[in-house]
């Protein structure tokens, strides 16, 4: 059951760093086809409300993915078939 929630937790790490690229690639031309200050500010506002979600997922999935490997680990030590 332990495995299963890491596992969890792994994947929305994951979908967090995705999401991130995905909408930063939105944010991007926006920014660029804007014709003033206001519209600059409302993409670059976008931009600072998603950017802690990629550090955020890269910590979850790394931690999640060391946990994993450790419960595997301790399970068959030096199984590798």
């Amino acid at each position: 059951m332990a495995y299963a929630i890491t596992k969890l937790v792994h994947f929305i790490g994951l979908i967090s760093m995705v999401s991130f690229f995905i909408i930063y690639q939105r944010i991007i031309p926006g920014i660029r086809a804007a014709t003033d200050m206001s519209q600059v500010r409302t993409w670059v506002d976008l931009l600072a409300g998603v950017r802690p979600t990629l550090p955020a997922g890269a910590i979850l999935t790394l931690l999640s993915g060391l946990v994993m490997t450790g419960m595997r680990w301790r399970d068959k030590p030096y199984a590798f078939a």
